[in-house]
């Protein structure tokens, strides 16, 4: 949990209960995915893990914080590279510029500036922007 604790810190309102909310349901999410001890996590597990448990992390922030992005990239996973793009100043899409300047939009940008990136996840041949999240799902799994 240590190792996602910057992207939380980050991504989440200085708000207790939205704190307490996000750590709570990445650690649900982490355990149905069978990460059995999520303290352990950038300790002694595998830095593979570790980098799925962060992107999971930012996943969780999105559908904690940011409810409408979340169901934004729900419909179209692509949204999630443009929005990556943006925060980090590359090209991104046009329509990623709103959510930065949205309330907490700073937060989100700053977010998603941090590693990992979903780049791997999006430059390979078996994931585009026509691919459906359970597809975007089996994908992020596969990384762990």
């Amino acid at each position: 949990m240590r190792a996602c604790k910057a992207l939380i810190a980050t991504g989440v309102a200085t708000n207790p209960r939205s704190v307490k909310r996000t750590v709570s349901v990445l650690r649900l999410t982490l355990k149905l995915h069978g990460v059995t001890d999520p303290r352990e996590l950038g300790r002694r597990e595998t830095e593979k893990t570790t980098e799925f448990a962060r992107r999971l992390a930012k996943l969780v922030v999105l559908q904690t914080s940011y409810d409408d992005l979340y169901n934004e990239v729900v419909k179209r996973p692509k949204v999630l590279q443009d929005i990556e793009d943006q925060a980090r100043e590359r090209h991104g899409g046009a329509s990623t510029k709103d959510w930065f300047e949205r309330e907490n939009g700073e937060r989100l940008k700053a977010m998603f500036a941090l590693e990992p990136h979903f780049e791997s996840l999006t430059k390979t041949s078996s994931v585009n922007s026509s691919t459906s999240p359970r597809t975007w799902k089996r994908r992020l799994r596969s990384e762990l």
